[in-house]
């Protein structure tokens, strides 16, 4: 995810630096979790959280939609969903939350990856 979108908006894991000027845009793995059968596991399922804040709505939106281009590219590797996109109003700031499903179907010996470097 942050190598993917770092360079459309500033990007930082769980939490953004202080004073950091906008936009930027905060990430959150919300659940990881193998899917497994008795032969082991066959996929990984991460649920992501994606903060996308500015202070100006109409960038905020233009934004918006170049984080989804830039996410949606990561399908030839992943199973991309977009789950929910809300929005809202917090400390002078405006804020689109991406809620993301991201499955990797992978030919991997059960070892997790790390989608979000």
């Amino acid at each position: 995810i942050y190598s993917q979108i770092n360079d459309i908006v500033k990007t930082y894991p769980i939490v953004a630096e202080n004073g950091v000027k906008y936009p930027f845009c905060v990430y959150q793995t919300q659940a990881q979790r193998p899917s497994t059968t008795k032969d082991g596991i066959y996929e990984w399922v991460y649920e992501v959280k994606l903060n996308i804040v500015d202070t100006q709505y109409d960038n905020l939106l233009d934004l918006t939609d170049s984080v989804i281009d830039k996410i949606m590219e990561l399908e030839k590797d992943f199973d991309i969903n977009i789950e929910s996109i809300t929005e809202y109003f917090s400390e002078d700031a405006f804020v689109k939350e991406l809620n993301t499903k991201i499955v990797y179907y992978g030919n991997y010996k059960g070892e997790e990856i790390n989608a979000f470097r």
